[in-house]
């Protein structure tokens, strides 16, 4: 979906603002069973999704679209 968008959405803001965060994370923290990704694989999920719905519904510049398109 990520690139299909970025190839042919009807609009460049639509294009350029697609994100995508891939993590090794779960939904409870940064550890699977014995498997802990360490504090680097945290992300605060909330914060983010915040940033993405300020920039977006409500206007706000916050820096979401100066970073990389792509987080891993």
């Amino acid at each position: 979906i990520f690139q299909g968008v970025r190839a042919h959405a009807r609009s460049e803001r639509c294009r350029k603002g697609q994100r995508l965060v891939i993590g090794p994370w779960t939904h409870v923290g940064p550890a699977e069973g014995e498997l802990d990704f360490g504090p680097e694989a945290v992300l605060d999920e909330y914060a983010y999704r915040l940033r993405w719905y300020d920039y977006w519904l409500k206007g706000m510049e916050n820096g979401m679209m100066d970073e990389p398109p792509v987080r891993v």
